[in-house]
């Protein structure tokens, strides 16, 4: 089954074409301008490229936030869209978890942060049990002090990952230097990527957790804004 996944919630576009559990191609591009001027023809091109059309597609995934607003509400639409004409089956799948599963030591708690701009950061945490990475908080929208407060008070070691783990390196290095031996912080996993998206959707697809096109929404987390 061929599965299009679409990542519109950060600066970087990401997109991929899957087939089952294996990535057959992806587009990831710096998205400095509207993500919509971009999406549409990078879906197109992708799919022309491997000879498809979207009759072909058996899957939608799509990254329903938080992350920057009008991007977010941008993919939702566009796969929500597609989902309801085309009758195709969507899975949606937050921001906060993807970039979870795209950390690779799972044997520790995974906080992933993602700067929500205006001086904030999304975050929430994970952990993994029976081998699936489970939510032990709700997602959240706090200060990097907030976030620094939170996680001093939990136990254990936890790796934070994500754009808002990186651009406050140091004022969380700084502010957890008395647990600096339980945090570790990911570089490799900044941006929610589409290619670990389709896995996570395929999986929900095979458990039966679709998503409904009509009720699908962008989440927020906080009053939405223009950016």
């Amino acid at each position: 089954m061929y599965i299009l996944g679409v990542d519109t919630t950060t600066e970087l576009l990401s997109i991929a074409l899957s087939e089952d559990l294996q990535l057959i191609d992806a587009v990831e591009l710096d998205c400095s301008q509207s993500h919509a001027e971009l999406l549409f023809p990078q879906l197109d091109h992708l799919l022309k490229k491997w000879h498809l059309e979207m009759g072909d597609i058996g899957l939608l995934v799509v990254d329903i936030g938080p992350g920057m607003f009008t991007g977010t509400r941008v993919g939702v639409v566009a796969q929500k869209t597609m989902a309801i004409v085309l009758g195709i089956p969507l899975v949606g799948l937050t921001s906060l978890e993807i970039l979870a599963s795209q950390v690779e030591d799972k044997d520790r708690l995974i906080c992933p942060v993602i700067d929500a701009r205006r001086g904030e950061v999304y975050f929430s945490v994970f952990e993994e049990r029976d081998g699936e990475l489970i939510p032990v908080t709700q997602n959240m929208a706090l200060p990097p002090q907030g976030l620094v407060d939170f996680l001093s008070s939990l136990k254990g070691k936890i790796i934070l990952c994500g754009s808002g783990a990186v651009r406050y390196r140091e004022f969380m290095q700084a502010g957890l230097s008395d647990i600096s031996d339980r945090i570790t912080i990911e570089d490799g996993a900044i941006f929610p990527s589409a290619r670990i998206a389709n896995q996570k959707g395929y999986r929900r697809y095979l458990q039966k957790q679709l998503d409904d096109p009509l009720g699908l929404l962008p989440l927020y987390v906080r009053q939405p804004v223009s950016w």
